[in-house]
């Protein structure tokens, strides 16, 4: 996360025979005897998926939500004037309507708050895309169009609104993952001393260090790590091989693993 802390997400728990037992969950053995069965949990975790979303594409200006997963992913404002306010709304529900038949989520703002009012709410909200309607919009047939994620506003014909929406929201989700993948490699350091080790996670950095083990008997230099540091040691990275160097930064045995280590919540 952006605080440097890590958030557990989907996970698969043993749970023994612990809610077998008070729940009274038997199968019949191999020898015609009724045991407790031994059972797994896996918890997927979705409210907090959410929250690592909010929190890792977030900014000062509210939501920043991923163009498939945002319950509205485009606005259209109208901005009317004294005498034009049923022609500019109309158009925009026109527009939201389109924009719907090519497979959006397009609503109409058409409270009676102010243009700019609507446009900060949106962006909080973190609606993806904005369409501005005007009379001078309407008439010309051109509509600009607001990112959410970097408020670039890009002039847009009536005709071509839902291909360039589509489009743009493809730049849009690499432009995020690249923002948070740059993010999250601005945390990443290394320490082979325990006061390294707690000096990056102070400064909230995820600290690849050398390992003894990660099997069991790894578990007490494991327990030190947390109580010297604060440190929780989260494992090795799943997307690359790294080659182990040195020795373990607790115990100093010959390291197996290199694991990463950081502050959790």
């Amino acid at each position: 996360m952006p605080d440097g802390k890590v958030l557990q997400l989907p996970s698969t728990h043993l749970l023994g025979q612990n809610f077998a037992k008070p729940f009274d969950v038997k199968f019949l053995n191999e020898k015609g005897e009724y045991e407790y069965c031994y059972q797994t949990c896996y918890g997927p975790a979705i409210s907090r998926i959410y929250a690592a979303i909010i929190s890792a594409h977030g900014d000062d200006g509210g939501l920043v939500m991923p163009f498939a997963l945002a319950p509205v992913q485009v606005m259209v404002v109208p901005i009317p004037k004294k005498g034009n306010e049923e022609m500019v709304i109309a158009k925009a529900k026109s527009i939201a309507a389109m924009l719907c038949g090519a497979g959006m989520r397009a609503e109409v703002d058409a409270s009676d708050s102010t243009p700019g009012y609507k446009y900060n709410w949106w962006e909080m909200k973190g609606v993806p895309f904005r369409v501005e309607v005007g009379a001078r919009e309407a008439e010309s047939g051109i509509f600009p169009v607001a990112r959410r994620d970097n408020k670039v506003k890009s002039q847009i014909k009536e005709s071509e609104l839902s291909t360039f929406i589509l489009a743009e929201s493809v730049k849009m989700f690499s432009d995020m993952k690249k923002k948070a993948q740059d993010a999250f490699d601005a945390t990443l350091s290394s320490a082979d001393t325990m006061a390294v080790l707690a000096s990056g996670l102070e400064k909230g950095k995820l600290v690849a260090t050398p390992f003894c083990s990660m099997e069991m008997d790894g578990e007490k230099c494991a327990e030190s790590v947390k109580e010297k540091t604060g440190g929780n040691v989260r494992g090795t990275r799943f997307d690359k091989s790294e080659k182990p160097h040195g020795n373990c930064i607790v115990c100093g045995k010959t390291a197996t693993a290199i694991v990463y280590i950081a502050r959790q919540y």
